[in-house]
């Protein structure tokens, strides 16, 4: 399969550069705004409310990175973009897994975050989370993204808990003509990105994409040298219509296969009680969307929206079919009504692989849906409030309610308060339920004794109490500030407790399982804040930093004496960034950001400062070189340590590219 998909993905890219009409070339070419040209416009979000608002209009901490902001990172991967963003925690756990978190409680599962491309919920009910390595759509298509820092359950449901990323990827009609990319480094070894755009009628387009990634391996340190390279491609197409009387239908799709290795160490019952091995898997899947959208300026407006997702990761099936209904109407004058209908079907079937397995190994569930919203303008629409909730019922938890309530004070054009409350919940997983697991052995005497991880049928959701409140102020014409703060309290959180011994005497070799169960038993709260700033030195120069902080206490009764329970230190407790960028000449564009991370406390990693840097020259119209450096001096150091036992610790190695653009 992943054969099959790179050579599709190299012929649909050289036949769409053959192919191009002499019209698309053009189009508008690489290099043409400057930095403020491209900033200036003020951006609708989406995320906060479920429609279209500006981001100084939003009553939530949301910070926008735009095309530009996305092509001038030099960033290949969607959290190498979000390590840019106030209130993110990106750390690499090897060459091919990142954990990524909002204010707080990382993993490398990032299971307290909601994860949406195009409206397509991009989260596996096996782990609770996403698996990154497989969402990772053609950089230069991704129109914007979207990050809420806070709950987003009472509009986007379960698993919206810390924070949302919102992915949203260009039209087909922003699309005409013809685009290639071609990159090759040290440790991104080859990547390659084709695109092409039609219209098929007058406010009607197609576009085709293909891509294909190979990535070193980063260093582990078990011994097994450097084992989890990584090869990935991918292709895709986006349709948007316009149909009669002002209706919009869009169709997107996907294909993908990736291949690399996992490298764990497992446990066995005789000395020296471990061992490293390599497992090299091939995952493939892909998705198909469908969503139409009513005529705006009607009565209702309304919206439908159908997906299909199939993956296979780990050796691990998971097919989702998703469909969600919405309206939008104005039932009083100051009142804009939202509600909608959503169900969800996901099944599965599993196998047992070297870190453990499901029982049972297949399963299937459902959930339903329901969400209403109302935005109420008072005071001459200088003051915004929104009362919302969503309540579901799922196959792991029964029901659950998601209630919010939002405040926004415009107190003049440069000046807005916000303050939020809310309740989210993250719906327990596979994972937490029916998984197995060994973990390690202990050589004791008389008999070696194995840990193995359990899953508990009665794990609860975990619970959130949120209080946010922000401030945005523009000083002047090129200074814009954004703070915010927040108090979070959890309940429910997972944690592992040992059980009793378990003798197995009549074993192949005899020993003792001590059993780690999974519990729903954790406290903690967290708090603290952020501050960004934006500065337009001049048309050509901006300059961004920001500064977050996240301390958390923990329920001492467990968390504080259990070690195993402690994964919600895995995050730092301070980060800070800045970023510039500026033309030299017309032709040429620099782009310095530099990083700090203060340590993770359980995972032994120290703070650690990282720069990352990008070179563009532009000889031609539509045509761009580039030179970028990731991670300078941060070479050969780890930044994240899973939480899986049997993963060992990797080293994060610099990584230098040049790369090819091509636009006609």
């Amino acid at each position: 399969m992943q054969k099959i998909l790179t050579t599709i993905a190299a012929g649909a890219g050289l036949l769409a550069i053959a192919e191009t009409p002499v019209a698309a070339r053009d189009a508008e070419a690489l290099g043409d705004l400057s930095l403020q040209d491209l900033m200036a416009v003020e951006v609708e979000v989406t995320s906060v409310a479920r429609r279209g608002q500006s981001v100084k209009d939003a009553a939530a901490a949301i910070f926008v990175l735009s095309n530009a902001d996305i092509i001038r990172s030099g960033a290949t991967t969607i959290p190498d973009l979000l390590r840019y963003v106030p209130g993110v925690h990106v750390g690499l756990v090897n060459g091919h897994t990142s954990a990524v978190s909002v204010r707080g409680l990382s993993g490398s599962l990032s299971n307290k975050l909601l994860v949406m491309i195009d409206g397509r919920t991009v989260y596996t009910p096996l782990f609770a989370g996403a698996v990154w390595s497989k969402e990772n759509p053609p950089i230069a298509d991704i129109e914007r993204i979207e990050v809420i820092r806070g709950p987003g359950g009472s509009v986007w449901g379960a698993n919206a808990f810390n924070g949302v990323v919102n992915i949203i990827t260009k039209s087909a009609r922003e699309t005409i003509g013809t685009y290639a990319q071609v990159r090759v480094g040290d440790e991104q070894k080859l990547g390659f990105e084709a695109r092409h755009g039609f219209k098929v009628a007058e406010d009607s387009a197609v576009r085709f994409y293909s891509k294909f990634e190979r990535r070193d391996a980063a260093l582990n340190t078990a011994g097994a040298g450097d084992e989890d390279d990584w090869d990935t491609a991918r292709v895709g197409a986006r349709g948007d219509f316009a149909l009669n009387q002002g209706q919009k239908l869009t169709l997107t799709g996907s294909l993908y296969a990736q291949k690399y290795s996992e490298i764990n160490v497992l446990p066995q019952l005789s000395a020296p009680f471990s061992r490293v091995v390599e497992d090299r898997y091939q995952d493939q899947g892909g998705h198909a969307l469908l969503r139409w959208t009513g005529a705006e300026g009607g009565a209702v407006n309304h919206s439908a929206q159908f997906y299909l997702n199939h993956d296979q990761f780990l050796d691990q099936r998971v097919t989702t079919a998703d469909v969600e209904y919405e309206a939008q109407f104005r039932p009083l004058d100051g009142h804009l009504m939202q509600f909608g209908l959503g169900y969800r079907h996901t099944w599965d079937v599993t196998k047992p692989i070297a870190v453990g397995g499901f029982e049972p190994p297949n399963k299937d569930y459902h959930r339903f849906s329901a969400f209403v919203q109302d935005a109420i303008a008072l005071f001459d629409d200088q003051v915004e409030l929104t009362l919302g909730a969503r309540l579901e019922h799922n196959a792991f938890s029964g029901f659950e309610v998601q209630p919010n309530v939002r405040a926004r004070w415009s107190i003049d054009d440069r000046q807005t308060v916000w303050a939020s409350a809310a309740r989210a919940v993250r719906t327990p997983s596979r994972l937490d339920q029916d998984a197995v697991s060994d973990i390690r052995v202990l050589p004791t005497a008389p008999l070696p004794t194995l840990l193995q991880f359990r899953g508990d049928p009665d794990f609860e959701s975990e619970e959130l109490l949120a209080l946010d409140v922000g401030y945005r102020v523009q000083p002047s014409d090129s200074v814009s500030i954004d703070i915010a703060g927040f108090y979070y309290d959890y309940d429910n959180l997972r944690a592992q407790v040992p059980g009793a011994p378990e003798r197995q005497l009549g074993a192949l070799i005899p020993h003792v399982i001590v059993p780690i169960n999974l519990s729903s038993e954790l406290a903690a709260e967290t708090y603290g804040g952020e501050i960004a700033a934006e500065w337009f030195i001049d048309r050509d120069w901006k300059t961004s930093a920001g500064y977050s902080y996240a301390a958390i206490n923990v329920d001492p009764t467990l968390g504080g004496q259990n070690p195993l329970a402690r994964d919600v230190f895995k995050s730092p407790e301070h980060e800070v960034f800045a970023r510039t960028g500026f033309s030299l000449f017309d032709d040429i564009d620099v782009d310095i950001g530099v990083r700090f991370a203060s340590r993770l406390r359980q995972d032994q990693i120290g703070d650690y400062v990282a720069a990352d840097a990008r070179i563009a020259w532009r000889p031609a119209n539509g045509v761009e070189l580039s030179l970028s450096a990731q991670n300078l001096f941060h070479d050969n150091e780890p930044e994240f340590v899973s939480e899986t036992p049997q993963t060992p610790r990797s080293n994060i190695q610099t990584s230098v590219f040049g790369q090819l653009r091509i636009k006609f």
